[in-house]
């Protein structure tokens, strides 16, 4: 009698422990899904950031081209400009009369 209360006792203590460690498996397993999805929208973000970053360098250089085309194109006009009024100058003197 007494080896079949000891057979019984360890066989609950078994169902209970298969239970138990069933249970915590599937914890982990739920955790581990879990944190590989924060993972992967982590790697989502890093990625958009990534490229936000890559167009934001992008546009910037742009910007900078752009911005040196214009100061030459400023240039090439104001040189333009003293060339229209040193002609404008030379065409209004009135000519130059011959010494007596």
């Amino acid at each position: 009698m007494f080896w079949w209360m000891v057979c019984f006792i360890l066989i609950i203590l078994t169902l209970g422990a298969k239970f138990y460690f069933t249970r915590a498996s599937s914890k982990l397993r739920q955790d581990l899904v879990r944190q590989q999805r924060e993972a992967l929208e982590k790697k989502g973000e890093l990625s958009d950031a990534r490229e936000l970053q890559l167009r934001s360098v992008r546009h910037s250089k742009e910007k900078g081209a752009s911005i040196k085309r214009l100061t030459t194109q400023i240039q090439e006009l104001e040189d333009r400009i003293k060339k229209a009024q040193a002609e404008k100058q030379s065409l209004e003197r009135p000519p130059l009369r011959p010494r007596r």
